[in-house]
């Protein structure tokens, strides 16, 4: 993999894709693998950030069987160097597909402010051939596709935004020698689609701040309520988490004003909070893997400094915050009730790992190690270890044919608060999995969540779990030995 300006090229197989000039002797793809000196030009993937192509002088050496980049034209006797040359310039996350030949690239980009659109460039110089943009009015059926003929069979399928069907919309192809043509399909839009394409979603403002020891910034988008609706605020607080390794939650794209369930909790008067915490994704390796052999420690302590950040903002009320997750998420989110007690009041747990030794291996061993190797490790990243400290209002939700996150993970869990005194609510959906599909269970579990926030939180309820005196006042003594408990330092 060839490293260049903080992006790389994507090796594929051993055939040589690309035009190249020259004789035979000694060229790139020659069973002798001989040396020879030109300019080669490299299509480069920008992780999160688009495409750019590259050309430098360079020493290349290739045979039958060695990986080469996806795209390399040389020039023999050329010793100049060009800058790269970005064709990916629309602001936003960039995701860029290549077609097998690499002759185009699919870009799908969006940006905070900015919806999805779909475009499809000529290789290696990048010239447009089509693009497909959701937010420019068109006759379309209130979609707007363009497309222009270079060769390449092109084919747009977009579907009705309704959930009751997924029936297509239109299909748009194209192919060298034919004009485009456009299908409509049999299923209209509906009003509720039609509403959908008008409705505005407030864009969600990115900050950042540092960790609490100050070592590492952490990135956040905050979904605040209307004042106009419902005053300056401080507001009560809802973090939505995942947390976990390979995610990462906060970026500049549609996804972030396209999140339906932090824009209902902001329309009811919550300020919404997600935080990419330490070890979540494309940040670098030592920001991911700081949670190496300690799940559910720094995690929590990044939460409760983003917390803490909007508090300090007065846009947060520090005595009014709950959190929601699903899988890592409703682990993250259980943990910071339990290991945070003092800053978290309500907690929407969906599909908890609560403990590390049943879960996938793995998964689990690739960032825990072996439960032999690692004892203390396993036992402090359980969420029920630390049951004694919880004060709060718990919420579990859960499949019960879950296949990923067993229900077991929910029931060691219910164990623990039963034998702790902790009064819990729990939510099942008997023929669900890993996260309910069907529009019946989708619709009563985000009524269920949006209420018990309400309940909980807006309603000013939040505070001590269950009502007998030892949940209350766990922490002046007990039989249970008291867990860490943080609050700002480990």
């Amino acid at each position: 993999v060839e490293q260049y300006d903080n992006s790389r090229s994507i090796p594929v197989s051993s055939q040589h894709v690309g035009p190249s000039q020259g004789g035979d002797s000694g060229s790139g793809g020659s069973s002798g693998g001989g040396v020879r000196r030109g300019l080669k030009q490299v299509i480069n993937v920008i992780s999160g950030g688009g495409i750019k192509t590259r050309r430098n002088s360079s020493n290349a050496s290739k045979s039958h069987g060695d990986s080469i980049p996806l795209l390399e034209t040389s020039r023999i006797g050329s010793s100049s160097i060009v800058d790269p040359v970005r064709l990916t310039t629309d602001p936003g996350m960039h995701n860029v597909i290549l077609d097998d030949e690499c002759r185009a690239f699919v870009d799908t980009s969006s940006d905070i402010g900015r919806p999805t659109s779909v475009k499809v460039f000529a290789l290696p110089f990048g010239g447009p051939l089509a693009s497909y943009n959701t937010s420019n009015p068109s006759n379309h059926n209130g979609k707007y596709v363009d497309q222009s003929v270079h060769g390449i069979r092109l084919l747009f399928v977009l579907y009705d935004a309704t959930f009751d069907d997924r029936k297509m919309v239109t299909g748009t192809t194209s192919s060298f020698g034919s004009p485009r043509n456009s299908d409509m399909a049999s299923s209209p839009r509906t009003a509720a689609a039609a509403a959908l394409n008008q409705t505005k979603l407030p864009s969600p403002e990115l900050l950042s701040f540092l960790t609490s020891d100050g070592t590492e910034t952490l990135h956040a988008a905050l979904y605040k309520p209307d004042p106009r609706v419902h005053g300056p605020g401080p507001y009560p607080l809802i973090c939505a988490v995942y947390g976990g390794p390979h995610v990462q939650r906060v970026n500049r794209s549609w996804s972030q004003c396209a999140d339906m369930r932090a824009q209902r909790l902001c329309s009811l008067g919550f300020a919404v909070v997600k935080c990419d915490n330490r070890g979540s994704s494309r940040r670098g390796l030592a920001f991911e893997s700081s949670i190496r052999h300690r799940l559910g420690r720094l995690e929590v302590l990044d939460q409760v400094t983003a917390v803490r950040h909007l508090t300090s903002r007065g846009i947060a009320d520090s005595n009014r915050v709950g959190i929601y997750g699903w899988s890592y998420g409703g682990y993250l989110s259980a943990m910071c009730l339990c290991r945070a007690p003092d800053v978290f009041h309500v907690a929407v747990a969906g599909a908890p790992v609560t403990s590390w030794d049943g879960y996938d291996t793995h998964y689990t061993e690739r960032y825990m190690g072996l439960p032999s190797e690692n004892v203390n490790g396993y036992r402090e990243s359980a969420v029920f270890e630390h049951v004694p400290n919880m004060r709060g209002k718990l919420m579990i939700v859960h499949g019960l044919i879950d296949e990923n996150v067993h229900f077991r993970h929910s029931a060691r869990l219910i164990n623990r608060l039963i034998a702790s005194s902790k009064d819990y609510d729990l939510l099942i959906f008997p023929e669900e999995r890993h996260s309910p599909r069907r529009l019946r269970d989708r619709i009563y579990m985000e009524q269920r969540i949006s209420d018990y926030f309400i309940k909980n939180l807006l309603s000013g309820n939040s505070g001590s779990s269950g009502n007998n005196n030892y949940g209350r006042n766990h922490h002046s003594g007990g039989p249970y030995q008291q867990r860490e408990v943080m609050s700002g330092r480990l």
